[in-house]
């Protein structure tokens, strides 16, 4: 997973500092691992019993991002 640096630097590459719009690259990181959270989460999931069955998509989709200010 991309830390926050190297987010920045990837991102914007070739925006001065100064420049950057600090709040909208922390929301958009935040997604960023969110969705890579419950990704991984939804990957890992099992059910409890054998026949139980786990529905991924309802663990990807738990977290609405839109959430993240």
């Amino acid at each position: 997973m991309i830390t926050a640096e190297e987010f920045i630097e990837e991102k914007y590459a070739d925006v001065p500092y100064e420049l950057k719009d600090i709040t909208d690259l922390m929301i958009e990181f935040a997604k960023l691992h969110v969705t890579e959270a419950l990704k991984e989460a939804s990957e890992k999931a099992v059910g409890l019993h054998c026949t139980d069955f786990v529905d991924k998509d309802s663990i990807i989709n738990s977290y609405p991002l839109d959430n993240i200010k």
